[in-house]
Formats: C-alpha cells, sequence, structure tokens
C-alpha cells in the first residue's frame, strides 16, 4: 500500500512504508491513502505502525553475517583472553593485551586475600573469590596457560567486590547504630 504524506507542508508521495524513513515521515507526520476517509497521523496506521516497530527492532537487533569456516583454518591466537578471543579472527595475530603479565609463571591465584575477604567482608562473594583461586591451580596444573591467567583475574576481580562490599555494608552498619 502506498502512502501520501504531509511533509513541510506540502503533499509528498505516493511512498511505500519502507520508503517513509528516508522522506522524513515520522509519527506525528499526516498520511493518506487509498481507502482512508481523512488524512490521519502515522501513529495511528496500523500498516505504518507495524512497519516502523519492525524497523527499529531490525536497527536493533542486526542479524549476524554468517562466518564460514574453512577445513584449514588457523588455531585460536593463545596471546588473546578468552573474552576477547570471539571480537579478532583466528587468522589476525595479536600481541598479548597485558604484556606485564608473564605467561611462564603461574598465575597469583590469590587465595589468602580471597579467604580474608570471605571471613571478614563479604561471605558470597569471597566464596566465589576462593573457588575461582582453587579454579585458577587446577587450571595451570593441567596445562591451560591462558585460561589459568583468566580465572585468575577474574579472582582477582572477586577479592575486590568482596571488600568493597563488605566495607560498604560496615560503614552503613557504623552509620545506623
Amino acid at each position: 500500500m502506498k502512502y501520501f504524506a504531509i511533509i513541510d507542508d506540502k503533499q509528498c508521495g505516493p511512498f511505500l512504508p519502507q520508503e517513509m524513513p528516508a522522506v522524513g515521515v515520522r509519527p506525528s507526520t499526516y498520511v493518506w491513502c487509498k481507502g482512508m476517509t481523512d488524512w490521519q497521523q502515522a501513529r495511528e496506521v496500523a500498516d505504518i505502525c507495524r512497519f516502523y516497530r519492525n524497523h527499529i527492532y531490525d536497527i536493533c537487533h542486526p542479524t549476524p553475517t554468517p562466518i564460514t569456516v574453512s577445513d584449514s583454518a588457523p588455531a585460536v591466537n593463545e596471546n588473546i583472553p578468552l573474552r576477547f578471543r570471539s571480537f579478532i579472527p583466528a587468522d589476525t595475530d595479536v600481541s598479548p593485551l597485558n604484556d606485564n603479565e608473564d605467561t611462564t609463571q603461574p598465575p597469583k591465584t590469590w587465595m589468602s586475600l580471597a579467604i580474608i575477604a570471605t571471613i571478614f567482608f563479604f561471605f558470597p562473594t569471597g566464596i566465589v573469590a576462593i573457588i575461582m583461586s582453587h579454579r585458577a591451580d587446577r587450571l595451570w596444573k593441567e596445562g591451560k596457560v591462558v585460561e589459568s591467567h583468566e580465572v585468575a583475574r577474574k579472582a582477582k576481580m572477586m577479592t575486590g567486590f568482596s571488600i568493597c562490599i563488605g566495607l560498604i555494608l560496615f560503614a552503613l552498619l557504623i552509620r545506623f547504630l
């Protein structure tokens, strides 16, 4: 169905709904098509509303382009932390993001600080930090170097969360006592 529109006080058209965003039809723009008794705002016309709703959805949720995998696909670059590997093509050689981190040495697991954070600060996230610290150590022993460093980083983050949350709760407790 083609619609006429009042744009800049001029009758324009006819337009297909797909053409309306490009010509400046907005929800408050008056439109008319064959079969309508009078001009109506675009927001009141079901077909136009449906088109714009689908158009906005398509803009907000683009369809991913299919990725083809060849039989001779190169291995994933081990220098890239796990959380970033999906963003970088596998055939791209990238240097490590953290040049200070030595992957030849076992990662610092933060176990002792995680235990202190669990006991004295905030129990729920402290337990998670302890579990992640243990997992980082286990992954290192299994030879999964990059994964162990990644989990150790998360253990450090959870330990920090435990301490911060515990300090905030302690400050609130003092405030309200």
